[in-house]
């Protein structure tokens, strides 16, 4: 073998014995530079982590109220219903009215629920 080739292989040993050492802070530059914003990445993180904790805990109390709201939509319009079923004297509504409100409850109570799935789910990349 030639001397450059063992010159050569000599220094990748030791640049791979320098990779298994642990790092010293002192010697080491790079070590330098993180260790004093360690602390900072560590609170980035608890901060992240508290932010999506408190939007969750929002979306679970958004999506339980405005479900609470759609049954009791639902309810009266079911009330609405069964009075007008009932043909009692004191309550009638026209056929147009009737079909009106049976097609904008049906359609609200479909985009509230689309609008409370999409914002529950999001299509972001976290």
């Amino acid at each position: 073998m030639s001397t450059e080739l063992k010159e050569n292989i000599q220094r990748i040993v030791e640049l791979g014995n320098k990779l298994k050492e642990p790092s010293n802070p002192q010697s080491d530059p790079d070590q330098k530079l993180v260790e004093p914003h360690a602390d900072l990445i560590k609170q980035r993180d608890n901060f992240e982590l508290g932010r999506d904790k408190q939007t969750h805990s929002m979306r679970i109390y958004s999506a339980v109220a405005l479900f609470g709201f759609v049954v009791c939509w639902m309810v009266f319009v079911g009330f609405m219903l069964f009075r007008l079923a009932t043909e009692s004297n004191e309550f009638s509504l026209s056929d147009t009215v009737t079909i009106a409100m049976l097609t904008t409850t049906t359609i609200n109570v479909f985009a509230l629920l689309v609008i409370v799935a999409k914002w529950l789910f999001p299509n972001s990349g976290r």
